[in-house]
């Protein structure tokens, strides 16, 4: 029994709905999922009775932006109770800091001769976390550029002409986050630069796991991620970090399944 416990819809950054992802992991043959999109949990409305129905366990998950100084980490929570008030208020915040933030945005490439509508990126993301990959697809389609990836290598990398840094969240406040309402936290891939050192210190500030298995991982990664785990107390996660933005994708979706005894280990922590 195979599960994938890091994937994107509609809600944040993904091209699936809800409930088309949860169709699409359960004719892959997967017995299980967690949607983390990113600082929100509004895939889960939709995704839990078509989850119930074809018989696949939906467990809740979110994707947190966090900082450690001037170091961006996500964070995967796992397991948590999605009505938990503190939570609910939080990635509110979360969400209108995202609102304010691709204004700033737009400000900043109307500066430069590029306009954008703002309403045009909303829509982008209807319901769900608006963010700077609505930005770049809406460059796209606009003929800014000739490319989701062009767009970001011009105007919205981490040091380009239309980049707005986030508020503070820290990787202390998103990891108790999570822990108050009932959950775990994992690090998220941390093949992308993040060092041994500072994986040593997020477990300080309370780090239930990490993600060993990832797209972005080689093979001798996550052999090197699995024993860092076993040496440092963590469970283990990984997934296919799933957005549909490539065709061949959906083969990530397979590829990237871990065991689903790593779904259960998160529960028995949790619980």
């Amino acid at each position: 029994m195979k599960v994938d416990l890091h994937t994107h819809t509609t809600c944040s950054d993904g091209t699936c709905t809800p409930a088309e992802l949860v169709r699409k992991l359960h004719a892959c043959g997967l017995h299980g999922l967690a949607i983390t999109d990113h600082d929100t949990i509004a895939a889960l409305q939709e995704a839990w009775p078509v989850a119930d129905r074809l018989g696949i366990e939906l467990i809740s998950g979110v994707e947190l932006s966090v900082s450690m100084g001037r170091m961006k980490i996500h964070v995967l929570g796992y397991c948590f109770d999605p009505a938990n008030d503190r939570l609910n208020e939080q990635l509110a915040t979360l969400q209108g800091q995202r609102k304010d933030r691709m204004f700033a945005i737009l400000d900043r490439l109307n500066a430069l001769g590029v306009p954008l509508d703002a309403a045009d990126v909303l829509n982008r993301a209807g319901n769900g976390s608006v963010g700077r990959p609505h930005v770049a697809q809406a460059l796209a389609d606009a003929g800014y550029v000739t490319s989701y990836r062009e767009a970001f290598r011009r105007y919205l990398h981490d040091d380009g002409p239309a980049y707005v840094p986030k508020p503070p969240f820290t990787a202390r406040d998103g990891i108790a986050l999570l822990h108050a309402a009932g959950g775990v936290a994992v690090l998220a891939h941390p093949g992308l630069g993040i060092r041994v050192d500072t994986i040593n210190r997020l477990v300080e500030l309370g780090l239930d796991g990490i993600e060993t298995v990832h797209p972005s991982h080689t093979r001798v990664m996550t052999f090197e991620y699995e024993e860092l785990a076993e040496k440092l107390g963590l469970i283990r996660t990984g997934g296919s970090d799933y957005h549909g933005l490539r065709q061949d994708e959906a083969r990530n979706l397979v590829r990237y399944s871990v065991p689903y005894d790593q779904l259960e280990s998160m529960r028995r922590m949790a619980a």
